[in-house]
Order: structure tokens, then C-alpha cells, then sequence
């Protein structure tokens, strides 16, 4: 074989595998684009189900597919896998370069070298058709070193000897070749080309032949060609007009047959050749050429139809299969396709369901709705297409369901279709029904719940109002000092109405909490100051058993947590007075406060008897003393019950850890804030005034105006402005007297009794507020509701402060103290 023969079949042989290899490419992308714009492929989106399900159904029907080994991921809109039909393989794309091609909507594709081996990385964006935004994509991995070890490479070995070897080469790395039958010689090498969108490391093939095959000793040809050239010329000159025109027919006659095949796609080749010249012989391999294209041809149209024929199998076997009802739609809504899962559903058989509207499967007062979605669909098309929609369903029977449907548009044949999915929700609505039942039974059953709650604190504390009352008045006595025995027993009554006062106000507080009703304000406190009231008021409840106190807290100003600073002085009380009532006597408590990590712990340990392992779990249940309550410790059983709810309040934990016999430690943590962002707002001064009780002489006199029905109350308050010369007190048991005295008397301070017969305190406010002489006075609300929502719904309305009863003293001087700065 000549070297001129040679370069030329490797180069025929280097295009045929180029194209060969070109058109697998194209046939993979076209595959991937298929997959990528079907509604079914679309819909498995949001299905973790159906995305195997999808993947492994389509990857079966692909034929292209054969051969080689290929992974299929399904993304979500950022890149991530969702699903894949080789689950132990990993994603080689950048989950950001696969976001890329969502973001704009455009399929790309890469050649990378991995580990030496180039790989072609195809990605395609999953589009819903109606509006055009693309939610994750399809990515198609492949190692096409794989692909030189189709049969049809190594039969192309076995026919060519003269072949070398075949590689595929790339720009960075050295080819391993697939088959070496001796040493190198010449060589052919192309370069594939790649569908405009694919970018990354270029491939190219390169054939090698033998070079036993295009050795010539070059002595014998020198001396055959001076021989022989002379007579060769003159043979040539002679023969060379009557031979032209005899080639240039066969040449005609081969062009002819040429455009046959390549316009007309007819493969019955008449040429036929006597094998005398070149012409000839090219007319032959053009045969057989013809031939071959023949097979391939029928073999493509062979494979075309099986793949076909198979993936409507499959499409019809998912639709079979499926759970949910699927139908499709002509653009006018005639039923064209009914699965078994609509035929359980509406009760039709599809021969009965094919062929009519899909009206007849809604209720007549829907029908001309739908007929209107159908008309002016594009519409109509973001409220209903690619959106699960509740309606309602008619049965064959002619019964009424609810339904959940989908609805997808698809192009069929050049057509504009619609495919539906819906299943039948009938338990799930019947669920929310029952579930919504339920919902309004305790939203009723709280606000019943709340109203007797608010009834009886403020029956309960009308009472107290009058005890506690008159109690703190005995208890004050500097005239008349009480008897040793009287204070004793003037002590025992506080200490009933007190503890009676607690139980209220923790059953107020559980309610709130339960309710969600209970608010807390978030600042930044200083953890020494809080402790340290803490361990004031409870020196005293320790000192009553002999009970050492000790404790191990933050220098002031160290330390700073995120919380409410009621809320949390309320934990403390609770864990510490909690210590002293179940510790022995001559106990000890410990309180320690340190920083773990980014919070703050508070940790209060006694050494009492401990808790039983058995009622760990019991130990934050509401109303539960944990068998305390046959002892003559008093307690409510709600407070570690309020407890654990403030302090999830305030984002933080608690827990607690209890030996039986050596006692008990209970811990909470709540976010430590910053040192330093709080230091300069400590340094500012609090305006403190007069605190409330000081005398001033110079002072004028004051006016306070108290309307109230109660006589008891009166008295009390009387006796407690008694006691502070700048206060001179008048009163009115209704509202309208007050309303008058108001107008005439002009006080600095109204102490307003919500509740009053007739016109109430809330009314007699607005009244007060709309009067231009009275309008500017301050007013302050004293009631014995004390739920959070009275509260605010008497400052909204518009009293400067609110006090409940019982009063506290302190807190009635502070609220005068306040309200008569504002008036001036």
C-alpha cells in the first residue's frame, strides 16, 4: 500500500468514527432535552417518589443509551442532587455552574479531564412550559474513554490489519490506545466537533497504520521509473483524449447515483464496475459504501421504531401504575386518555369517559367555569396551570368529592394538550374538618377557660384588697403600736392573703402561658444586680429554717444576659424560695452564675432530700407537689411549671439533676449579651425624683380624686394618704359624681375604679378625656382584673397607668409620685 493510499483510508476511516461519535453526541443531547421538557419529568420535581420512578422509566427507552455507561442526576434550582439513577456516583458539575444554567434557562455542556479521563458533562434546565421559569435540571455524566470499546471499533480493527492503532486524544493528557497491532506509523487525526454549547478540553481521534504496508525500496523504484517513464508518456499522451471521455461518463454515471442517495434517500444503486482503472475501484467502494449506508439505514429506522414502541410502553405502564388519576386533554377538554386510577376515582370505565367533555366529572354549577379556563386558558394559565387546586369532583353516581388536581399543558404532534393529575382527598378533608372542629372546641373552651379565670381573680381579689389592706395599715401602726400577739397575728393573715395572692397570680400566669397571651421584654440585664435582689429576699425565707446561704456570682457589670427583667427576678424567686421550703433545716443553698460558651448558666443547688428517679419526668407537670402536698409545706405545684415556660420565653433552657438524700440542683441558661455594648448604657443616670413615701415641705399640697363604689377601699386609701401631708384626697362612689367633682374641683391626680355601677370607669374616662377642663388631668386605673389583655385594653383606651388590687402601697405612692411629674 502506497504512503498517499494509506493517509487517505485513515483519514476516510478517522471521519467515519468522528461522525459516528458526533452523531451519538448530538442523539444524547437530544435525549436530555426530550427528558427535560416532558410535564411528567417537570411534576416529579416536588414527587420524592416519582423522581426514581421517572428516571429509571425514561433512561430504559433511551437506545442511545446502550453501550456505555451513563449517570443521570435530577437537581433542584441551586444545583443540589435530588435524585439519580446511580445513587453511589457523585455530581462532577459545580452545584453553582449547574445553578447557572437554571438561572438563564439554556442548556450547556463541558469536557473535563478527571483523573486523566475526559468525561462529556451535559445539563439541561427543567422548564415548566406555562411560564417559562426553569425550577432544577437534568445532567447527563459521561466517560467516553467507554466509548472505544464498542464492537464496532474492534470489528473495524479485525477488517482493517493494516490499522496500528486508534486513540482518543485530548489537549492535556497522552490517549491510551485501545488495540496496537505493531510500531507507529503515518496518521490520521481529527478533531471532534462539539454542539455549539459544550466548551472545556477539545478531543480528537488519531489512526495509526503499519508501517510494514508503506515500505518501498526507494533504489527499485529510482530505477523502474527512469525505465519506464518514456514509454508510460507516450501511452498516456496517445490514450489520454480517448480515456477521458470514457472516465467522465463513469463519472457522470457515479455523480448521478450520488445525488440519488443523498436527495432522493433511494439506496438501489445501478452503477455497477468492470474493475479495470481507479475509476473503477472507486465505483466499487462507492457500492459498498451504498451498501453499508443501507444497513445503517435500516438499522437506525429499526432502532427509531423499537425505542418508540418502548417508551410508550412505558409512558402507558406509569400511567397505569400510578396512584393518582391521570387524564389528558384535548385544547377543546375532551377526555382523550383515562388510567384505571381515575376509573376508581369517578366511578366511569374509560370507554365511557373517552370521547366526552371533562365537564361531566364536575358539578353542573363548575362546568361553565372550566368551558371559560379551556377558552381563554393562557389566561387563566398562572392561577391553574402547574398549581394544585381543591375542587370538587361528580362521581358517576352523581355524588360530590373533594379533589385535588394538577394540571399541566404538553405539545403532542404539533397540538396543544393538557394532562391532569388529581387524587381523591375525601379522608384528608374529612381530617381537617374534624381537626378545625377541634380547633374552635378549645379556642371556646380557653376562652371559657379565660373568662372564669378573670371572674374569679377578680372575685378573689376584691376580698384581699380589703384584708391586705387593712392588714399593712395594723401592721404600720406607729400611733397605736400593735401587741406582740396582735402583730403576730396581724402577720399570719398577710401571710394567708399573700399566699392566697401567689396562688392567683401563678394560676393567671400558667393561663397566659398556655394561652400564648404572656409577653416578655427582651433587654440586656446586668446578672449582678438581679442575683443580688434575689439573695436579698431570699436571706429571709432561709433564715426562718437556719439555712446557710452561699453563693458564687459575676462582679456588677461583668456579666450581661438577654432577658426580661421581672421574668427573670420571678425564676430566681421560684428556684431559691423552691431551695428553702424542701432543704432541711441548718441546710445549705448554693447559687452559682457563670458563662458556657455563648450563654449564661444560673445554677441553684440545696440539700434537701432530692427527687425520686421515678418522678423525674413529673417534675415541670402542672399542680404536681411530687407527694408534698400531705406535708405542711406550702406550695401551689405551678411554679417549676412557669418556670420551664419563662425561661423558653426568653430562649434559653433548664433542667435539673437529683439525688435522693443529698439533694437537688436546678440550672437554667440564657444568651450572655455583650459587655461592652452595655457599659455606656449602665452609665447613664436614672431619673429617680422623689421616691415615692419622702416628705417634702416644700411641696404644695396635691389633690387626688378616687372614684370608687367600695367603702372598704376608701377607708384604705384614706388611711394611706393620710400618712403624707401633700395629698388631700376626695372621693365619689360613681361615675358621674366623679365626672362633676372633676369639672369643679379640678384634681391633680384620678385614681378611676373600672368597675362602678352605672357608668363604668372606662367610659367615665373617655368622658373625662373629651371634657376640655378635665381632659389634661392624669388618670389611673385601679381594678382587681389583672389579666394581661384588661390590662392593655385599659391603657389603649387611654389611662396613664393601671394598679391592681390587692394595692401595693409602694406601687400606689410611685404611680402618684409619676403622674403628678406629668401634669407639670
Amino acid at each position: 500500500m502506497s504512503l498517499k493510499v494509506a493517509h487517505q483510508a485513515l483519514d476516510g476511516q478517522a471521519r467515519t468514527l468522528r461522525h459516528d461519535f458526533e452523531a451519538r453526541i448530538s442523539s444524547l443531547a437530544a435525549n436530555l432535552r426530550e427528558m427535560s421538557s416532558n410535564a411528567l419529568i417537570a411534576n416529579a420535581l416536588a414527587d420524592d417518589i416519582g423522581r426514581t420512578v421517572y428516571l429509571r422509566d425514561f433512561l430504559g427507552g433511551i437506545s442511545s443509551l446502550e453501550g456505555f455507561k451513563v449517570t443521570v442526576v435530577m437537581t433542584n434550582f441551586q444545583g443540589e442532587p435530588l435524585a439519580s439513577n446511580r445513587p453511589a456516583s457523585k455530581l462532577l458539575l459545580p452545584s453553582s455552574w449547574i445553578a447557572g444554567v437554571v438561572d438563564t434557562a439554556q442548556g450547556k455542556g463541558r469536557v473535563e479531564l478527571i483523573d486523566e479521563v475526559p468525561y462529556l458533562l451535559l445539563a439541561q434546565p427543567i422548564i415548566y412550559r406555562n411560564t417559562g421559569m426553569a425550577e432544577g435540571a437534568l445532567v447527563f455524566q459521561v466517560n467516553l474513554q467507554d466509548w472505544l470499546n464498542f464492537e464496532f471499533i474492534h470489528r473495524t480493527f479485525d477488517e482493517e490489519p493494516w490499522l496500528s492503532a486508534l486513540s482518543l486524544k485530548t489537549e492535556e493528557v497522552a490517549a491510551t490506545p485501545v488495540k496496537t497491532i505493531a510500531a507507529d506509523g503515518p496518521s490520521a487525526q481529527l478533531t471532534l466537533s462539539m454542539p455549539q454549547n459544550v466548551d472545556g478540553v477539545s478531543l480528537s481521534i488519531k489512526l495509526v497504520a503499519k508501517q510494514a504496508f508503506v515500505q518501498t525500496p526507494l533504489d527499485e523504484l529510482l530505477t523502474n521509473v527512469a525505465g519506464t517513464s518514456a514509454a508510460v508518456f507516450i501511452v498516456a499522451l496517445l490514450g489520454s483524449f480517448l480515456m477521458s471521455r470514457w472516465q467522465t461518463r463513469k463519472l457522470s454515471r457515479l455523480r448521478e447515483e450520488a445525488v440519488k442517495i443523498s436527495q432522493l434517500k433511494m439506496f438501489d444503486v445501478s452503477f455497477t464496475s468492470d474493475g479495470q482503472d481507479e475509476v473503477d475501484d472507486l465505483a466499487e467502494a462507492f457500492t459498498t459504501l451504498v451498501d453499508e449506508l443501507q444497513q445503517a439505514y435500516r438499522q437506525l429506522a429499526d432502532e427509531s421504531q423499537r425505542e418508540i414502541e418502548q417508551r410508550e410502553r412505558r409512558f402507558q405502564s406509569i400511567i397505569n401504575n400510578s396512584a393518582e388519576g391521570i387524564i389528558t386533554l384535548s385544547n377543546k377538554g375532551i377526555i382523550e386518555t383515562f388510567n384505571p386510577s381515575a376509573e376508581q376515582i369517578f366511578g366511569y370505565t374509560a370507554a365511557e369517559a373517552i370521547g366526552h367533555n371533562i365537564s361531566i366529572l364536575m358539578p353542573e354549577n363548575e362546568r361553565a367555569a372550566h368551558d371559560s379556563y379551556l377558552k381563554h386558558s393562557d389566561l387563566h394559565a398562572p392561577r391553574i396551570i402547574n398549581r394544585s387546586r381543591d375542587l370538587l369532583g361528580l362521581r358517576k353516581s352523581g355524588r360530590t368529592f373533594p379533589l385535588e388536581l394538577n394540571v399541566s399543558p404538553m405539545e403532542l404532534d404539533g397540538e396543544h394538550k393538557f394532562i391532569g393529575i388529581m387524587r381523591d382527598i375525601s379522608e384528608r378533608k374529612h381530617f381537617e374538618d374534624r381537626l378545625n372542629a377541634a380547633r374552635i372546641e378549645a379556642e371556646q373552651a380557653n376562652l371559657a377557660k379565660s373568662q372564669f379565670l378573670s371572674s374569679m381573680s377578680h372575685e378573689l381579689r376584691t376580698p384581699l384588697n380589703a384584708i391586705l389592706g387593712f392588714g399593712q395599715l395594723l401592721e404600720m401602726e406607729t400611733a397605736n403600736p400593735l401587741t406582740q400577739a396582735q402583730q403576730n397575728a396581724v402577720g399570719q393573715i398577710l401571710k394567708g392573703g399573700y399566699h392566697l395572692l401567689e396562688l392567683i397570680d401563678q394560676v393567671l400566669n400558667l393561663a397566659k402561658i398556655e394561652s400564648g397571651n404572656l409577653t416578655v421584654s427582651i433587654e440586656a440585664i446586668d446578672v449582678a444586680g438581679q442575683l443580688i435582689d434575689a439573695l436579698t429576699m431570699a436571706q429571709s425565707m432561709a433564715d426562718k429554717r437556719n439555712i446557710h446561704l452561699e453563693y458564687d456570682i459575676p462582679d456588677p457589670q461583668t456579666m450581661f444576659v438577654y432577658a426580661d427583667h421581672t421574668r427573670l427576678q420571678q425564676i430566681l424567686l421560684n428556684l431559691l424560695s423552691n431551695a428553702a421550703k424542701y432543704n432541711r433545716e441548718s441546710g445549705a443553698i448554693y447559687l452559682r452564675c457563670h458563662a458556657v460558651g455563648e450563654l449564661c448558666r444560673f445554677e441553684v443547688e440545696d440539700t434537701g432530700l432530692g427527687i425520686d428517679e421515678d418522678l423525674h419526668d413529673e417534675v415541670f407537670a402542672p399542680f404536681n407537689r411530687l407527694g408534698a402536698e400531705s406535708s405542711d409545706i406550702e406550695g401551689t405545684g405551678i411554679g417549676l411549671t412557669i418556670t420551664q415556660e419563662l425561661v423558653h420565653l426568653m430562649g434559653g433552657t433548664i433542667g435539673f439533676t437529683s439525688t435522693v438524700g443529698k439533694g437537688s440542683l436546678f440550672w437554667f441558661e440564657l444568651p450572655l449579651a455583650s459587655t461592652e455594648e452595655n457599659l455606656q448604657r449602665l452609665k447613664q443616670a436614672y431619673d429617680i425624683g422623689v421616691a415615692p413615701g419622702e416628705q417634702d415641705d416644700g411641696e404644695p399640697s396635691r389633690k387626688i380624686l378616687y372614684v370608687e363604689d367600695n367603702p372598704a377601699n376608701l377607708q384604705l386609701m384614706e388611711m394611706i394618704l393620710d400618712n403624707y401631708d401633700r395629698y388631700e384626697l376626695i372621693s365619689a362612689h360613681t361615675a358621674e359624681l366623679g365626672i362633676a367633682l372633676a369639672e369643679s374641683d379640678h384634681p391633680d391626680v384620678i385614681l378611676m375604679d373600672i368597675h362602678l355601677p352605672g357608668m363604668n370607669g372606662i367610659d367615665a374616662m373617655r368622658s373625662l378625656r373629651r371634657n376640655p377642663l378635665t381632659k389634661q388631668i392624669p388618670i389611673i386605673a385601679i381594678s382587681a382584673n389583672a389579666m394581661e389583655k384588661d390590662i392593655q385594653f385599659a391603657l389603649d383606651a387611654g389611662f396613664d397607668n393601671y394598679l391592681t388590687k390587692p394595692l401595693n402601697i409602694p406601687d400606689v405612692l410611685k404611680a402618684l409620685t409619676a403622674a403628678l411629674r406629668s401634669a407639670v
